[in-house]
Protein backbone atom coordinates (compact mmCIF):
# COMPACT_ATOMS: atom_id res chain seq x y z
CA UNK A 1 0.00 0.00 0.00
CA UNK A 2 3.16 2.58 0.63
CA UNK A 3 4.58 1.88 -2.82
CA UNK A 4 0.72 2.81 -4.00
CA UNK A 5 0.44 5.63 -2.33
CA UNK A 6 4.01 7.12 -3.24
CA UNK A 7 4.33 6.46 -6.74
CA UNK A 8 0.53 7.95 -7.04
CA UNK A 9 1.85 11.33 -5.46
CA UNK A 10 4.97 11.23 -7.96
CA UNK A 11 2.69 10.84 -10.88
CA UNK A 12 -0.11 13.35 -9.56
CA UNK A 13 -0.41 16.71 -10.00
CA UNK A 14 1.65 18.18 -6.44
CA UNK A 15 4.87 18.40 -7.56
CA UNK A 16 4.10 20.66 -10.44
CA UNK A 17 1.95 22.41 -8.32
CA UNK A 18 5.18 23.01 -6.24
CA UNK A 19 7.30 24.07 -9.11
CA UNK A 20 4.70 26.57 -9.92
CA UNK A 21 4.34 28.79 -6.86
CA UNK A 22 8.47 27.98 -5.75
CA UNK A 23 9.32 31.60 -6.57
CA UNK A 24 6.02 33.35 -5.25
CA UNK A 25 6.39 34.36 -1.51
CA UNK A 26 2.75 35.07 -0.93
CA UNK A 27 1.76 31.90 -2.27
CA UNK A 28 4.30 30.04 -0.15
CA UNK A 29 3.28 32.22 2.91
CA UNK A 30 -0.16 31.44 2.24
CA UNK A 31 0.42 27.22 2.25
CA UNK A 32 2.14 27.51 5.30
CA UNK A 33 -0.27 29.29 7.08
CA UNK A 34 -2.67 26.39 5.80
CA UNK A 35 -0.85 24.08 7.68
CA UNK A 36 -1.55 24.73 10.97
CA UNK A 37 -4.89 23.03 11.23
CA UNK A 38 -3.48 19.74 10.00
CA UNK A 39 -0.75 19.42 12.63
CA UNK A 40 -3.86 19.08 14.94
CA UNK A 41 -5.16 16.49 13.09
CA UNK A 42 -5.25 13.34 15.34
CA UNK A 43 -5.01 11.21 11.83
CA UNK A 44 -1.23 13.03 11.38
CA UNK A 45 0.08 12.78 14.70
CA UNK A 46 2.93 10.43 14.19
CA UNK A 47 4.43 12.96 11.77
CA UNK A 48 3.60 16.03 13.33
CA UNK A 49 7.62 16.37 14.18
CA UNK A 50 8.19 16.18 10.44
CA UNK A 51 5.52 18.49 9.35
CA UNK A 52 6.89 21.18 11.93
CA UNK A 53 10.43 20.36 10.38
CA UNK A 54 8.88 21.18 6.68
CA UNK A 55 7.20 23.98 7.37
CA UNK A 56 10.13 25.45 9.32
CA UNK A 57 12.58 23.91 6.42
CA UNK A 58 10.51 25.97 3.91
CA UNK A 59 9.35 28.78 5.82
CA UNK A 60 13.27 29.78 6.41
CA UNK A 61 13.99 29.45 2.31
CA UNK A 62 10.84 31.65 1.39
CA UNK A 63 12.03 34.50 4.67
CA UNK A 64 16.02 34.48 3.36
CA UNK A 65 16.70 33.19 6.32
CA UNK A 66 18.15 29.86 4.66
CA UNK A 67 20.22 29.85 1.59
CA UNK A 68 22.12 26.56 1.60
CA UNK A 69 19.22 24.49 0.17
CA UNK A 70 19.19 22.39 -3.38
CA UNK A 71 15.54 23.60 -5.59
CA UNK A 72 14.89 19.51 -5.62
CA UNK A 73 14.26 19.32 -2.30
CA UNK A 74 12.65 22.59 -1.86
CA UNK A 75 10.41 21.42 -4.31
CA UNK A 76 9.39 17.76 -3.13
CA UNK A 77 9.17 19.62 0.52
CA UNK A 78 6.48 22.11 -0.54
CA UNK A 79 4.58 19.12 -2.57
CA UNK A 80 4.68 16.86 0.42
CA UNK A 81 2.51 20.05 1.98
CA UNK A 82 0.56 20.87 -1.03
CA UNK A 83 -0.31 17.21 -0.95
CA UNK A 84 -1.60 17.52 3.04
CA UNK A 85 -3.60 20.30 2.79
CA UNK A 86 -5.00 19.06 -0.39
CA UNK A 87 -8.69 17.44 1.02
CA UNK A 88 -8.96 15.47 -1.92
CA UNK A 89 -6.20 13.25 -2.49
CA UNK A 90 -5.41 9.69 -3.29
CA UNK A 91 -7.59 8.74 -0.16
CA UNK A 92 -9.70 11.90 0.55
CA UNK A 93 -9.34 12.99 3.59
CA UNK A 94 -13.31 13.10 4.96
CA UNK A 95 -13.09 9.33 5.27
CA UNK A 96 -11.73 7.59 8.37
CA UNK A 97 -8.54 6.70 7.11
CA UNK A 98 -8.01 9.32 4.81
CA UNK A 99 -5.20 10.85 6.55
CA UNK A 100 -3.19 7.43 6.12
CA UNK A 101 -1.98 8.55 2.68
CA UNK A 102 -0.59 11.92 3.64
CA UNK A 103 0.93 10.64 6.51
CA UNK A 104 2.83 7.78 4.27
CA UNK A 105 3.76 10.96 2.05
CA UNK A 106 5.32 13.16 4.44
CA UNK A 107 7.13 9.56 6.10
CA UNK A 108 8.75 9.37 2.81
CA UNK A 109 9.72 12.95 1.71
CA UNK A 110 11.58 12.87 5.31
CA UNK A 111 13.83 10.10 4.14
CA UNK A 112 14.01 11.61 0.93
CA UNK A 113 15.26 14.82 1.99
CA UNK A 114 17.47 13.13 5.17
CA UNK A 115 20.65 14.49 3.98
CA UNK A 116 19.07 18.11 3.28
CA UNK A 117 17.70 18.09 5.99
CA UNK A 118 20.07 17.23 8.56
CA UNK A 119 22.24 19.84 7.19
CA UNK A 120 18.97 22.42 7.73
CA UNK A 121 19.18 20.93 11.55
CA UNK A 122 22.82 21.71 12.08
CA UNK A 123 21.84 25.20 10.38
CA UNK A 124 19.16 26.05 12.35
CA UNK A 125 21.17 25.01 15.41
CA UNK A 126 23.79 27.18 15.08
CA UNK A 127 26.70 24.87 13.54
CA UNK A 128 27.42 25.88 9.65
CA UNK A 129 25.90 24.45 6.85
CA UNK A 130 28.24 22.30 4.81
CA UNK A 131 28.28 23.41 0.51
CA UNK A 132 27.62 21.17 -1.34
CA UNK A 133 25.84 20.30 -4.59
CA UNK A 134 22.56 19.24 -4.47
CA UNK A 135 21.89 16.66 -2.44
CA UNK A 136 18.40 15.92 -2.91
CA UNK A 137 16.87 12.92 -2.72
CA UNK A 138 16.03 10.94 -5.86
CA UNK A 139 12.56 9.84 -6.69
CA UNK A 140 13.65 6.73 -8.11
CA UNK A 141 11.00 3.80 -9.24
CA UNK A 142 11.93 1.67 -6.07
CA UNK A 143 10.64 4.13 -3.78
CA UNK A 144 10.25 1.52 -0.59
CA UNK A 145 14.09 2.35 -0.41
CA UNK A 146 15.50 5.61 0.94
CA UNK A 147 17.00 7.37 -1.85
CA UNK A 148 20.19 9.71 -1.70
CA UNK A 149 19.96 11.04 -5.31
CA UNK A 150 16.75 12.13 -6.71
CA UNK A 151 15.50 13.55 -10.05
CA UNK A 152 12.38 15.22 -10.35
CA UNK A 153 11.22 15.52 -13.88
CA UNK A 154 9.60 18.63 -14.99
CA UNK A 155 9.07 16.69 -18.62
CA UNK A 156 6.44 14.59 -19.57
CA UNK A 157 6.00 13.06 -16.36
CA UNK A 158 1.98 12.43 -16.27
CA UNK A 159 1.82 15.42 -13.80
CA UNK A 160 -0.90 18.43 -14.15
Amino acid sequence: MKTFFINRFKKGRWLNKSNSILNDKAKMTALLGKLPIYLKKEGLKRVKEDLHLLKDYISDIVHGQYKDYGKRGLTLAVAAIIYVISPLDIIPDIIPTGLLDDATIIAWAIVQLSSELEKYKRYRNGGEAIPQEDESPSMEEDAEEPQTDYQISSGSSGLS
